[in-house]
């Protein structure tokens, strides 16, 4: 073997080297950059109805018994806010999470299995019952002795 032939192959293996090394960072890159893109713009919608859910049980906790207020929803288009009560399971065809079971919780239901769910004080009806109702503009919600009264406005 001559010395052409060694140097070639040196030369031959750090190119390789590089090439694997250059594969592995582009690949790096891009896993980060799946990341990023799902940690700003993937559950930018979850993070306002969790947001929202407790915007809502603040100003409920504000309250005077009787009291009432009004207060804009902002929550994607086509969400659900459902009710549960300690011993309901299911409102409509929504289900209320594991670990909510034995509590009053309000959710934000994306699909008919809720996931965005917060524990609540009392319960939160609308008519005197719990309610499953497509997410409108406005809502009012008066407090009273045993629940929370829930209007769409």
């Amino acid at each position: 073997m001559n010395i052409r032939d060694k140097r070639g192959i040196e030369l031959m293996g750090k190119t390789i080297i590089e090439i694997m090394v250059a594969i592995a960072v582009v690949v790096l890159l891009l896993y980060a950059g799946c990341i990023l893109f799902q940690t700003y713009f993937g559950n930018q919608q979850e993070e306002q109805a969790k947001g929202q859910i407790q915007d809502i049980l603040d100003a409920a906790a504000q309250l005077e018994l009787g009291e009432q207020k009004e207060m804009p929803v902002l929550v994607p288009k086509d969400w659900t806010l459902v009710s549960f009560e300690k011993n309901t399971i299911f409102v409509n065809t929504f289900e209320k999470p594991f670990v909510m079971q034995g509590k009053d919780c309000l959710c934000i239901c994306k699909d008919k299995k809720c996931e965005i769910c917060q524990a609540t004080d009392k319960p939160f009806r609308m008519n005197g019952e719990t309610f499953s109702a497509k997410i409108p503009k406005d809502i009012v919600i008066i407090k009273y002795d045993e629940y929370y009264d829930f209007r769409v406005k």
